[in-house]
């Protein structure tokens, strides 16, 4: 599994008493492997962060700002509140995450990433236009593999309903529900639906609807309640 293989490569890199720098940057990412269970700790970020500020020789590397902008990306996911964050931790999560994109243009798999992350950034503090654009950008890019497209198609779309454009949000689920996987064909639906619906494309909206309630589809009760208040409408 991946913490195996990090595992095995940074005991080659203590072996051949490799830089500190190297072994900076890969303890923070076995720290950020080694998440804990709660969605509010932020301690294995902070130390994550701490790591990687304390690089010297590597400090302008596109990996590094990429990670520094994902653990201040997370730190604000997981300590905002409502409509509340804190704007430290967007501003260095931007600024991180921009410098990323700009110094790995060379490499679309550090672009992509970037792109990924600031669309969720802007998305999580309210700002649609802005996560539309940088989800576009990602979308250019192209995938590594169904899942990752289908994670990506559900950031996406919601960030172009809350763009006001609830028309290309069931458009873009449209287009990768023929080739999802099987464990997104029900919420991606479940989504189009929605969105179908909140475009006013309304038989477009209840057949979506109607094609879930006939293989019991929706569980839950307030997921079936809300699909219900979609389908009478």
């Amino acid at each position: 599994n991946q913490r195996k293989t990090i595992d095995e490569r940074y005991d080659n890199l203590k072996k051949r008493e490799f830089i500190d720098d190297n072994m900076k940057f890969v303890k923070a990412v076995l720290t950020l492997i080694d998440e804990p269970p709660s969605d509010k700790e932020i301690g294995h970020l902070d130390r994550a962060i701490e790591l990687l500020a304390a690089m010297e020789q590597d400090r302008d590397s596109a990996p590094r700002y990429l990670l520094l902008g994902y653990c201040y990306l997370n730190k604000l996911q997981r300590t905002a509140e409502g409509y509340d964050f804190d704007s430290g931790l967007f501003e260095s999560a931007h600024r991180n995450l921009m410098l990323a994109y700009d110094l790995g243009r060379d490499n679309d798999r550090v672009k992509a990433a970037a792109l990924m992350n600031l669309g969720l950034l802007h998305q999580r503090v309210q700002n649609p236009g802005l996560s539309v654009r940088f989800f576009s950008k990602r979308k250019e890019l192209g995938f590594t593999s169904k899942e990752e497209e289908a994670r990506f198609v559900w950031a996406f779309a919601r960030s172009l309903f809350y763009n006001n454009q609830p028309d290309r949000a069931a458009e873009v689920i449209d287009e990768v529900l023929p080739k999802a996987p099987t464990s997104f064909l029900v919420p991606l639906s479940e989504r189009r639906a929605f969105y179908l619906q909140a475009s006013q494309q309304y038989s477009k909206s209840v057949e979506g609807y109607r094609q879930l309630f006939s293989i019991n589809a929706i569980t839950g009760d307030l997921n079936l309640a809300k699909a219900h208040l979609g389908y009478g409408l």
